[in-house]
């Protein structure tokens, strides 16, 4: 089995990170001060606040403001913060400004390579990639497995596969014809991350290779695409299994929402 502690050389994380806070800034709109970078979806019921560069003595304002504009809007709000922002109470500044808190995670990078992506084993499984939104059907039926519920899920997907199919594509898992498990991959119009969201498997086919399967199908893909690396944002239940097979985590993520839960994970 792959070690579960590689050493730091494979890795260059200080650059991971450099590369990573390059990407966020060009991952949306930047606000008019340009000290927050935006990401609405399409129908623009939500966004997600990317990146944050502002005085650590002007967070406070700035935390005020985007709750503000995010009420005006009439749009849910995600601050997605990694371990490495600043300031460095920023987590505690958004919990008293009445944000909730998500769980924690551990953002995981692998480097793509012909060899990282042999490691991701799908033979003998049936993966099949979702192209139409009606397709998507499959997918949410597994819904209850990554605690969201199937009418939010189809809403936030179908637009995307259907107007802007290029960013995203949908693999789901089947035994016999049923759908068991199911996983996304987003891209950003670059070739540097992308990202792995939305994995799972239906409770009783779990511990049969389905999860592994539906990675390596995502990954294979990136790989095809020229994308450098591919990241997951990591639970516990899953941190020990993708670092096994060459995952780094080089910080951690935590989702703050404000009017309602975060998605998609």
């Amino acid at each position: 089995m792959y070690p579960i502690d590689l050493e730091l050389s494979y890795l260059d994380i200080t650059e991971v990170l450099r590369l990573l806070d390059i990407d966020r800034s060009l991952s949306g709109t930047p606000s008019s001060t340009g000290d927050v970078v935006r990401s609405f979806t399409l129908d623009h019921r939500d966004c997600t606040l990317m990146l944050c560069r502002c005085a650590d003595d002007a967070i406070d304002d700035v935390i005020r403001r985007e709750k503000s504009l995010g009420g005006d809007g009439g749009y849910h709000l995600e601050w997605k913060t990694y371990g490495h922002d600043s300031p460095p109470d920023l987590r505690e500044r958004l919990a008293a400004a009445g944000f909730e808190a998500e769980p924690l995670e551990k953002f995981m990078v692998l480097p793509l390579t012909s060899e990282t992506v042999a490691r991701f084993d799908m033979a003998g499984h049936d993966i099949r990639k979702i192209e139409t939104a009606d397709g998507l059907a499959d997918l949410v039926a597994t819904s209850a497995s990554s605690g969201s519920t199937s009418d939010e899920e189809m809403r936030r997907i179908a637009p995307e596969l259907e107007q802007a199919p290029e960013s995203m594509s949908v693999y789901v898992a089947y035994v016999d014809g049923q759908p068991v498990g199911g996983g996304r991959i987003q891209y950003n119009g670059r070739n540097v991350f992308a990202g792995l969201y939305g994995g799972r498997t239906e409770p009783k086919f779990r511990t049969q290779g389905h999860y592994i399967a539906l990675l390596g199908a995502r990954i294979q893909e990136a790989y095809e695409r020229g994308i450098a690396y591919v990241f997951i944002d990591a639970l516990p239940t899953s941190a020990p299994i993708v670092s096994k097979r060459g995952f780094v985590a080089v910080t951690d993520t935590q989702p703050f929402v404000w009017g309602g839960a975060s998605y998609g994970a």
